[in-house]
């Protein structure tokens, strides 16, 4: 079936945004496309500063979770996401972040071929609209009772059941009840077709409300063969008012009395159940009953063809394909463009103006002090030469006045006799500049007098004339300037601590007084920058730095411990967490100050040089094995670890290591970028000078990655796509031992010794 997902979300009060989020995620590739679409919404009725990043980070847990192993059966990756789900709340409330206990509204979804699977918590609901009748399927589901207020039950309970021909479905919070009936509702889904429904409930909520999150899904495809379902309870529990809501024949009404039809037989709810239980199932691992077709007993009629199969694989093939074409034409563009810009530039900038200001400026002397019978001897008895621009195409001709070159006046036919001179030079002057500098304005004018197909005649035109020529002689220029330059013997001048970076790409050199300087006496080995804070951890302590009072308050790391071997900031728990050289993992929460031990099991024969995190994951790089374990959070610790790398590298050469959406190796003169264990075909582009990739990091989204080169005192931001978008460079760069990004107020920090500078990278 296709289901169109159409979500609304209303924040009039920008202060509420926090505390809800509308998701919607589809598969990104062909083997996650049994996984089927996720979409529902989180609210948190709690509206202080340690709620406000709980939607985002239990809805980064979800869709990592479910999407994270497409082998599992849909099921499973469902009961998998909502456990993680609960564990991380779960987690949240252990660290002392409890105001939200009660006070979560939840509505998650899962779309697959034509089934549907759910899960609700709080007040959310959804509704089921089918032949003109609207039901809440959620009814009962998300009971409220003193067990609800444990956080691993908060998600518990699934149902699961097949979607038909034109159904439609709400997925809401209880905000709308507020403006809205169920009656309400159901009038306006049955008078109101798909767009319109969704821009009333869209109009409606904006101007009523506050703060609402509803999504819309109509299933507009109909099966080849319609079949009902029934949900979640036992063939000897069936009764009449058992029911699923979801089956075909809880709709069937009476329609002898509503429409007056004497020789319509009303189907009986009896012979409903008959009926469905000589077809129905039952799946063995959730308890869930289904109801086959006949046509879905016969073998192999549902399953996809081989051949089917190797097309979409050729799709993809060609997608990747052409999605590599178009980042080496990017490449190829941007490269054009910087040649442009550089050649405009040059012709702009030749010196050709400052001489002719400074004849102006003789010009305008001689005049007040009324000495023209001096200048016009000079100019008949001056040797006129031709005056050559350093760039080719103006050749103009010049004299010398009192030792200061200008355009020559004899070579233009100036007439002395009949105007002034100044007058005379001020309209050649105009002239030249008009010119060398077109009237733009005029131009624009008359290309918009143009029509449509002579416009873009136009535009082929001047693209073949500008770029075409240059294009073909590139590689010929660039083997005369290299000739040029050996044959050039070089004078000894004075050296500019730049000049090798002048042809380096988006380079910006910075003044100490573009650094904000933080006091500290902290020698720290590891500092982060998590939402308006910083943190710094040293040998056997952890920091926080007061923004108010300006000082930093230290929690010691418990006794005999051992010394630091490696740290790392967890965003989704908010805990910082440090790895000794006696393989103990401490833990610290910047907002209970508490310090804990956690379990986790290392290998003994491990060595393990850097330590990273995303969402409730946690990876170890063990240089002695050449691998990468990552453990999934669990009770007082972490869980059994994975071999998470899959492709021979070699990790002895590692300088740092980040994990965002995908995990980054800095390896001395080149960084890598992985994903799912295995290393993808991204590569980053070089700069004129090499890089040293000493440390990495990313943002959440990998949107931007920042690479700090000691040795050239700079610091490297790529983008997703592996370009560079800025340099920054200044001696204390290269002084600096680690970095923080904050992401929130765009703030890099860079940790010196006892020393720590931050800057904004824009």
């Amino acid at each position: 079936m296709e289901k169109e997902i159409s979500p609304i979300l209303v924040v009039n009060n920008k202060n509420l945004k926090p505390y809800i989020e509308i998701f919607q995620y589809a598969p990104e590739n062909i083997t996650q496309k049994q996984l089927g679409c996720l979409t529902g919404l989180f609210e948190i009725r709690e509206y202080s500063e340690e709620s406000a990043y709980i939607v985002n980070f239990l809805n980064s847990v979800l869709k990592k979770e479910y999407y994270l192993n497409s082998k599992r059966p849909v099921v499973e990756s469902f009961d998998a996401a909502l456990n993680k789900v609960n564990l991380a709340l779960s987690e949240l409330a252990k660290h002392g972040n409890i105001k939200w206990l009660g006070k979560l509204d939840s509505a998650i979804c899962v779309l697959e071929k034509n089934n549907l699977h759910f899960a609700v918590t709080g007040k959310a609901k959804i509704l089921l609209f089918r032949n003109n009748f609207l039901t809440e399927i959620t009814a009962d589901l998300a009971e409220e009772s003193p067990e609800k207020l444990n956080p691993l039950e908060t998600f518990i309970n699934v149902s699961s059941g097949r979607l038909e021909k034109d159904d439609r479905l709400v997925i809401t919070s209880d905000d709308i009840f507020q403006i809205l009936s169920i009656k309400e509702l159901k009038k306006n889904l049955a008078r109101l077709e798909k767009e319109k429904f969704v821009q009333f409930l869209k109009t409606a909520l904006t101007n009523e409300l506050d703060l609402a999150g509803t999504v819309v899904v109509d299933i507009s495809e109909p099966p080849k063969n319609e079949a009902s379902a029934t949900f979640g309870a036992n063939k000897s529990q069936k009764k009449a008012d058992d029911l699923n809501v979801f089956s075909q024949k809880a709709f069937v009404q009476n329609r002898q009395s509503e429409n007056g039809d004497p020789n319509y037989r009303e189907q009986t709810i009896e012979d409903a159940i008959s009926k469905q239980e000589a077809a129905e199932y039952t799946d063995k691992k959730t308890g869930h009953i289904y109801i086959q077709s006949p046509d879905e007993n016969k073998s192999g009629e549902n399953k996809e063809s081989r051949l089917n199969e190797n097309w979409q694989i050729f799709q993809e093939l060609t997608f990747n394909f052409f999605d590599n074409l178009k980042i080496s034409l990017r490449k190829q563009f941007n490269w054009l463009r910087r040649k442009t810009k550089k050649f405009f530039q040059d012709v702009y900038s030749h010196d050709y103006k400052s001489h002719i200001e400074a004849a102006k400026n003789k010009l305008d002397s001689l005049k007040t002090k009324n000495d023209f019978s001096e200048l016009e001897k000079k100019t008949k008895n001056t040797d006129f030469e031709s005056y050559q621009q350093e760039k080719p195409g103006h050749p103009q001709s010049s004299e010398k006045i009192n030792g200061i070159e200008t355009p020559s006046i004899q070579s233009f036919n100036l007439q002395f006799k009949s105007d002034p001179i100044t007058t005379k030079l001020t309209r050649f002057f105009q002239k030249i500049s008009s010119f060398a500098l077109p009237h733009l304005k005029k131009i624009a004018n008359l290309f918009l007098k143009l029509s449509k197909k002579q416009k873009l005649y136009a535009l082929i035109a001047l693209a073949l004339i500008i770029f075409l020529p240059m294009f073909f002689s590139r590689s010929d220029s660039e083997q005369k300037n290299s000739n040029s330059i050996e044959n050039i013997e070089t004078a000894p001048t004075a050296t500019n601590p730049t000049s090798k970076y002048d042809q380096e790409k988006n380079m910006a050199f910075l003044e100490d007084s573009n650094f904000e300087s933080i006091p500290t006496s902290i020698a720290a080995k590891k500092i982060f920058a998590p939402q308006d804070s910083l943190l710094a951890v040293n040998d056997k302590s952890v920091s926080i730095f007061d923004q108010n009072s300006k000082n930093w308050q230290t929690f010691d790391f418990p006794a005999e411990s051992g010394k630091f071997q490696a740290a790392t900031f967890m965003p989704d728990l908010n805990l910082v967490f440090t790895l000794t050289d006696q393989n103990q993992l401490i833990s610290f929460s910047p907002l209970s100050k508490e310090i804990k031990t956690e379990s986790i099991d290392i290998p003994s024969d491990s060595k393990i040089k850097f330590i990273a995190t995303y969402l409730t994951y946690i990876y170890l790089l063990d240089a002695q094995n050449n691998q990468i374990y990552r453990f999934p959070r669990a009770e007082g610790g972490f869980g059994q670890k994975t071999d998470w790398l899959k492709d021979k590298i070699d990790l002895n050469s590692t300088q740092d290591l980040a994990v965002s959406e995908n995990l980054l190796l800095a390896q001395k003169n080149k960084l890598l970028q992985l994903s799912q264990g295995r290393q993808t075909n991204l590569k980053f582009e070089d700069s004129q000078t090499l890089i040293n990739f000493d440390q990495v990091i990313a943002s959440e989204d990998e949107a931007r990655i920042f690479i700090l080169d000691r040795e050239n005192s700079r610091l490297i931001e790529f983008n997703s796509s592996g370009q560079i978008v800025r340099q920054f460079q200044n001696e204390k760069i290269g002084q600096a031992q680690n970095l923080a990004f904050d992401e929130e107020n765009k703030k890099i920090y860079l940790n010196l010794d006892k020393t720590i500078l931050a800057f904004k990278p824009e």
